[in-house]
């Protein structure tokens, strides 16, 4: 049984508002290989839609225009990808990609919709709701493209800090995200109503200034006694505080304050 128009035309605007949103979606990825986990998850949305909705397509005999117009989202996601590949290797060829994602990926929304009105056009059927419909879509797409290019790209470029700050690791290995655990952590820094916890954090605090203060080497004076005198330090100090025995300060001085806390609630609470 062919196609029924009206559920041809709900495909058609199902269709043309996937475009837009893959489109912007492509656009704030960020870069490789940073970007390498969103971008599974978008190729794997837009391939999901066309494959399950393909057999119902092919048993009401879709035209195969429409049933390739699906596929016009995963498309998105395989060409940035790969123009992503070809720029680790050609970094000249940035600019390619900057043109297929200008304005949110505007250039490829704009083909999409071509394609699709001239599919609307084509099949003759429900010209006129189809196409207002696909144009009440494209219009408030194209102020917000225009509104991102306006401000130089600096929205953009947010959007896109913010997608890699979603996705970013924050434990050890590739993608960890230490500005990210550190601004985390000194949240917890504050002035404190207990005396005890304040003068924990005051330590902690010292240990971070520490360790972001330029690094030194500092070499002691020879040590003199009754019976010799030194005329070489034993040894050098280490050029800052080891990440390592700060990582062991930390816990310690938390856990610590994990103790002192439930000592002092059950204190109260008998």
């Amino acid at each position: 049984m062919p196609l029924k128009h009206f559920t041809e035309t709900i495909l058609v605007v199902v269709l043309g508002f996937l475009t837009i949103l893959t489109g912007i979606a492509v656009a704030i990825l960020p870069p490789l290989p940073a970007g390498l986990t969103p971008w599974l998850i978008v190729l794997a949305l837009t391939l999901i839609y066309p494959l399950a909705l393909y057999p119902m397509l092919r048993v009401n005999r879709a035209d195969y225009e429409f049933r390739l117009l699906h596929f016009a989202p995963a498309f998105f996601a395989l060409l940035w990808f790969l123009l992503q590949v070809v720029q680790l290797r050609f970094a000249s060829l940035g600019v390619i990609q900057s043109i297929v994602s200008w304005g949110l990926s505007l250039p490829l929304v704009l083909v999409t919709f071509a394609l699709l009105v001239w599919f609307c056009l084509h099949v003759i059927r429900r010209r006129i709701p189809r196409l207002t419909v696909l144009g009440l879509l494209l219009v408030p797409f194209l102020a917000l493209s225009y509104s991102v290019e306006r401000e130089g790209g600096q929205t953009l470029l947010g959007l896109v800090r913010w997608t890699e700050g979603m996705f970013a690791e924050t434990g050890t290995g590739t993608g960890r995200s230490s500005s990210g655990s550190l601004i985390a952590i000194q949240e917890n820094w504050g002035p404190s109503s207990s005396a005890a916890e304040a003068e924990w954090r005051e330590k902690l605090r010292d240990l971070e200034r520490a360790s972001s203060a330029p690094s030194s080497v500092t070499v002691k004076p020879p040590v003199v006694s009754q019976g010799s005198v030194s005329s070489k330090p034993a040894h050098l100090p280490s050029s800052g505080p080891e990440w390592g025995a700060l990582a062991i300060a930390g816990l310690s001085v938390y856990t610590g304050t994990l103790h002192r806390r439930a000592r002092n609630r059950s204190r109260r609470d008998a």
